[in-house]
């Protein structure tokens, strides 16, 4: 019946015999919906065909993007939920069962002494229920990375297995064939905070740099590793050491940019901080000089001198409270000063960098 549904002529045939056959709008409607639930079936398993083709030949970054459905897309993960799924299943090799199909895994055995993480099952992804929660943040993924960043790779030759990956990756498909060298950087900064970046650096054999974004995609990849000693030529050093400097250059300009928008935000909320300090205290000021005025008149028409004082010491109760508003009006001024002066310090103390780095790993790459 599927070819049916596929074979355009012979589905009109069925629709124009309904119409030579029935009679009467009832019996029309009937054979319709016979037709209705025959199809049904197939129409749902060509959909659902279709829309696994579709999804199977969508490129790694749209589903990133796209966050599709997870049943719908084989639970398709973001980049570092896939980074964090691969070095967990490499790290707890010897610790745990793996379901890929779920991206769920069962601990059987703590791999970490001293720290108490439940056995049980781990799962990513969202909507969660009855597993334990499994992302960055969860104490065993912490370790796990704490581990790992601080082993020294040694340098060696990866060949990137694309063809056999099943997986399209755009932007790693004209590189297929070739060959050249990456470089994994730390590089730290170290202003009135301390920001550490992880960079990738890669360039072809030809001497064309690849983008961050493009160096990454490699680990999406099975790999082969090879121990051969890695000697990067002159000419592509070079290269990476310019695209490195480049890329300094640009976090420290973006450093300085958020510190711009930092100063001027925090400047600005001080100042309407102080204005609204300032006109709350003028207010305070006029109702007092409006209310001593008052006082003042009522005691110059009063012929009754118990009256007198009375108003009197209620003008000079006033009059201190002027006096302190006033005192307090030049205290909160000072203050919006002091305030200021320490927001100027911390931003030169922002503009003091110190520029650090670190070799992660060194690599030769091919992708077949």
């Amino acid at each position: 019946m599927l070819g049916s549904i596929e074979n355009g002529v012979d589905f009109e045939k069925r629709i124009a015999r309904i119409y030579q056959e029935c009679r009467t709008q009832e019996q029309i409607q009937v054979a319709f919906n016979e037709l209705q639930s025959e199809l049904e079936e197939s129409i749902s398993t060509a959909m659902q065909n279709t829309r696994q083709k579709l999804l199977e030949n969508f490129d790694e970054e749209v589903h990133e993007k796209l966050r599709i459905n997870l049943i719908q897309s084989k639970e398709y993960l973001n980049k570092y939920e896939s980074w964090l799924w691969d070095i967990t299943k490499f790290a707890l090799n010897d610790f745990a069962e793996f379901d890929r199909d779920r991206y769920s895994f069962i601990l059987k055995k703590n791999p970490f002494e001293g720290v108490k993480i439940t056995s049980g099952t781990y799962k990513i992804g969202k909507n969660v229920q009855e597993s334990y929660v499994y992302r960055i943040g969860h104490p065993l993924a912490q370790k796990i990375i704490e581990k790992y960043r601080s082993i020294k790779l040694p340098s060696s030759e990866l060949t990137f297995d694309y063809s056999g990956a099943n997986k399209k990756i755009s932007v790693l498909e004209s590189l297929v064939g070739g060959s050249g060298y990456l470089i994994g950087k730390q590089i730290r900064v170290s202003t009135f905070d301390t920001e550490e970046y992880v960079e990738l650096f890669a360039v072809t054999s030809k001497g064309e740099v690849l983008s961050k974004d493009v160096a990454e995609r490699f680990f999406s990849l099975p790999a082969d590793v090879s121990d051969k000693t890695i000697f990067i030529p002159h000419n592509l050093k070079t290269e990476l050491d310019k695209t490195i400097e480049s890329t300094k250059l640009q976090i420290v300009g973006d450093i300085e940019t958020r510190n711009s928008e930092f100063f001027d935000i925090e400047l600005d909320k001080l100042d309407k901080w102080g204005e609204d300090r300032r006109n709350s205290l003028r207010q305070t000021l006029k109702d007092l000089d409006t209310q001593i005025k008052e006082l003042k008149k009522q005691a110059r028409y009063s012929s009754n001198l118990p009256e007198k004082l009375k108003v009197e010491k209620e003008r000079k109760k006033l009059e201190n409270e002027r006096d302190n508003a006033w005192r307090e009006f030049d205290s909160a001024a000072k203050l919006i000063e002091e305030s200021k002066d320490k927001l100027i310090e911390q931003i030169e103390s922002r503009l003091e960098q110190k520029i650090s780095e670190q070799d992660l790993f060194i690599v030769k790459w091919n992708i077949i």
